[in-house]
């Protein structure tokens, strides 16, 4: 089956559609981070990654990244 590898030397992860490999190379070990969240000392590559973290967390996660969405 045909695929979309990762180029980056030490990676054999292949996606099975274009979308998804980019979405790939944001990962925590492909790139730094650069979203905080501002109640923990947690980093994330995506925004997405930051929200869910936000909406599943602790009270005090959430609201110091609503307040610092503001």
């Amino acid at each position: 089956k045909g695929g979309y590898p990762c180029l980056l030397i030490g990676c054999d992860h292949v996606a099975d559609t274009r979308a998804n490999l980019g979405t790939h190379f944001l990962r925590l070990d492909h790139r730094e981070p650069e979203y905080a969240c501002e109640g923990c000392p947690k980093r994330y590559t995506r925004a997405d990654g930051l929200k869910k973290h936000s909406e599943r967390r602790s009270l005090s996660c959430r609201y110091a990244n609503e307040k610092s969405a503001k």
